[in-house]
């Protein structure tokens, strides 16, 4: 896992906790409050950063090399917790 500038700066870079196979989902979070930026795995913590080039409300991207993402949510932190939008839901299983 790894965090990145908009212009292609990479800020840090984590290994994953354990190797996954190809059948395997991966629970991944990334949490960006104010300028720190928090990047988990399935529930534990792989690293915190803390970048203020980023003064304006931006956006995030995702991506995967190799792999797939299902079910992906956004959950505002400033507003309630009940408070979520999916963005996009995947099948159980990806086509082969």
């Amino acid at each position: 896992m790894s965090a990145h500038r908009s212009k292609g700066e990479t800020l840090c870079t984590w290994p994953l906790p354990r190797i996954y196979g190809p059948d395997e989902w991966v629970r991944f979070e990334l949490r960006a409050i104010g300028d720190e930026l928090t990047v988990s795995v399935d529930g534990q913590v792989l690293g915190t950063i803390h970048d203020t080039s980023q003064r304006e409300p931006g956006g995030v991207q995702i991506y995967a090399s190799n792999g797939y993402f299902r079910n992906i949510v956004y959950v505002p932190l400033d507003k309630p917790a009940t408070q979520q939008f999916r963005l996009w839901r995947a099948p159980l299983t990806m086509p082969s």
